[in-house]
């Protein structure tokens, strides 16, 4: 457990060294930015965040259900055919949509250099898919100062790029998108360069054939649902305030959606790199005991999520001075809402927590369709609630979302645990005798282990 916190910490620091460079490019692109155009490159990176987890074919999520469940050389070929199906599928998706760019953009040809945001949003969202390959396999094998030192410097050359596009070149919003295509191509190199060191690149070759890809594409698509419920969820409002508010709400909700990447870098991504590799680790090599171990992962998560409540709260009351500072007063609406999207991302902390038992037993189908209530009730609270209540009610909405997320992972988890504690008292059932006294003295009574089995239940 130490290795843990040790963990979480150095990916906490490392994400907010990382968040760091980002946030301080704020103050020079903030003013030369309005709120409207920076409500449009939400909509855009929305977009891209929907493009990416459909083309990804829900392949990484299978890595992440079966990474554990292997030796070293099964892991070597799980993860070749997996980069081997991704590049024979999604490569004929991205060039057809490049070719059909001019029937796409019609519609919108309002947006300033619309042909390059396209062009830059195709880019990150192929390659997308290798650097969080990148990223997933080094949390897995623990190697968090690799991991940090390659973030921050694709931050650095982020915010490098950026400032050069926008106050040289004057691409004005295109400039954060061309930017992070560029550092994504970098990482792409890089991940080359770490597959072609390891031993993922010298165990094995893999042939790529109709059947593997029909196995691994029927295996990983019923993620696909799932990643489209979390996109409702994190970037849909966006698009509902477009449509029954305006742009500049738009931009007002992405400036204080801000809050929630920082937690989910600092807190989501830091929790995903030390504590799940661990706990599922851990499940895998005391199985006699996951339950014991499930009721301590439960702890840590109320823990946790009573004491980032308590931490948002007191740091929204003393921070949002500061801010108003720091802020164009354009901007300053930003605030009221920040809090309330936060305590949806402790909701989200929790149903990591509780998933993780969920997601060792490899439950393909909750995990899929998991987020599609809550979605379903976003949308609906959405339509109804920004009309009456603008921004603030998109804001509710979303909180009350992942509030039922959390609660309907908890249930599951709790239904998950009973279910394995009948098939454990009936394995040790079909292992006992009927005692002697109930069977005319021909019975044996139970071992002194199997009762004290029988006692933990």
């Amino acid at each position: 457990m130490l290795q843990v916190i040790k963990d979480f910490f150095m990916y906490a620091v490392g994400s907010i060294l990382l968040r760091g460079i980002s946030a301080a490019l704020a103050p020079f692109i903030l003013p030369v930015i309005p709120p409207e155009h920076y409500g449009i490159l939400a909509l855009v990176t929305s977009c891209i965040a929907l493009v990416t987890p459909v083309a990804g074919l829900g392949l990484r999520q299978v890595l992440s259900l079966e990474y554990f469940h292997h030796d070293t050389q099964a892991r070597a070929q799980l993860i070749n055919t997996i980069i081997g199906i991704y590049l024979l599928c999604a490569t004929p998706f991205f060039v057809a949509l490049y070719l059909l760019h001019t029937a796409i953009l019609q519609p919108y040809g309002y947006i300033t250099y619309n042909w390059l945001l396209f062009t830059s949003g195709l880019v990150i969202a192929f390659l997308h898919f290798f650097v969080e390959l990148l990223y997933q396999l080094l949390r897995y094998e623990q190697r968090s100062i690799l991991l940090i030192s390659i973030q921050i410097g694709s931050a650095l050359s982020t915010a490098c790029c950026t400032l050069g596009f926008l106050y040289v070149l004057n691409l004005g919003i295109a400039s954060v998108l061309l930017a992070q295509a560029i550092t994504l191509i970098i990482g792409t190199g890089i991940g080359i360069a770490y597959h072609r060191a390891t031993l993922y690149h010298r165990s094995t070759h893999v042939r790529i054939t109709r059947c593997t890809v029909k196995q691994y594409l029927l295996y990983g698509l019923p993620f696909i649902p799932n990643t489209l419920f979390a996109w409702f969820l994190a970037a849909g409002d966006r698009w509902m305030l477009a449509r029954y508010a305006t742009l500049h709400d738009v931009g007002i909700y992405a400036l204080a959606d801000t809050a929630c990447q920082l937690f989910q870098l600092l807190i989501l991504n830091s929790w995903a790199g030390s504590y799940l590799p661990y706990i599922l680790r851990h499940y895998a090599q005391n199985k006699t005991q996951i339950l014991s171990i499930e009721r301590i992962n439960l702890t840590y998560m109320m823990l946790c999520m009573l004491g980032f409540i308590v931490c948002i709260l007191f740091g929204y009351f003393t921070c949002t001075p500061c801010i108003t500072w720091l802020l164009p007063s354009s901007y300053h609406a930003a605030l009221a809402p920040l809090w309330i999207l936060l305590l949806g991302q402790i909701c989200l902390l929790g149903s990591y927590f509780a998933s993780t038992l969920i997601q060792f037993h490899k439950k393909r189908w909750f995990l899929s369709l998991g987020l599609c209530l809550p979605a379903c009730i976003n949308i609906v609270l959405n339509y109804y609630w920004i009309p009456v209540f603008g921004l603030n009610g998109c804001t509710y909405a979303t909180l009350t979302a992942y509030s039922i997320y959390f609660v309907i992972t908890v249930c599951y988890n709790l239904f998950l645990q009973k279910q394995i504690l009948k098939r454990s008292l009936n394995e040790i059932d079909s292992t006992l005798y009927i005692p002697a006294s109930l069977d005319n003295n021909h019975g044996t009574t139970c071992t002194a282990e199997q009762e004290q089995e029988l006692a933990k239940f």
